[in-house]
């Protein structure tokens, strides 16, 4: 999946990485060869949580990071397969859903008022199925609540995932990194299987 995210959206410096969870030290091994993923392993230090215990983590999440580091989704590899075409493409989907939205527009507003609400649902329906004709997309076709330029089920997810914020409006642009941290908190068997994003 890095290599894809590599070849497929340079431009948003999504990192995986990979920790295991404290006490499963026993695994490392078996996850690690023959795979590049940077990998940490967690610890249990008197009196300090660690990020399993500080973040909620299930077995087998995949915890996105933002470019500040704060949480800001989990996606779980024990009942979302990545070997299916659809939870492979949902996650890298969410990749780039958090990277999109550090860039300055609003997920989620597919009506293009600043705001997600009940009409961003109404957007989609009315516009489902539409293809931005800019190349590459404005981020202004309606029903587009994700900004790929395409009007499908991943807007309807982008409307959910979003629903009641709002954008405010800065004075003006403050450069960000374009990076968006994936910290990948998995333990044994989980990125098995690699796959290429097709577009």
């Amino acid at each position: 999946m890095q290599n894809s995210l590599d070849t497929y959206y340079p431009e948003y410096d999504i990192q995986i990485l990979g920790i295991n969870g404290a006490g499963l030290e026993h695994g490392n091994t078996s996850i690690t060869t023959g795979r590049n993923i940077p990998w940490l392993q967690d610890v249990n230090h008197t009196g300090e949580p660690n990020v399993w215990t500080s973040w909620g983590v299930t077995y087998r999440d995949v915890i996105i990071l933002d470019t500040d580091n704060t949480m800001v989704g989990a996606f779980n590899l024990t009942t979302h397969d990545l070997q299916k075409w659809d939870d492979y493409n949902a996650l890298i989907q969410i990749f780039l859903d958090t990277a999109m939205s550090h860039k300055g527009s609003l997920l989620g507003d597919a009506s293009n008022d600043n705001q997600v609400t009940g009409r961003d649902l109404i957007a989609v329906q009315q516009n489902f199925g539409s293809v931005d004709p800019n190349n590459p997309t404005d981020g202004l076709l309606l029903g587009d609540a994700n900004d790929d330029g395409l009007v499908t089920g991943a807007d309807l997810i982008s409307v959910q995932q979003n629903f009641g914020n709002t954008l405010v409006p800065v004075r003006a642009e403050v450069p960000e990194p374009a990076s968006v941290g994936l910290l990948a908190l998995v333990s044994l068997g989980v990125l098995a299987h690699r796959r290429r994003v097709v577009i």
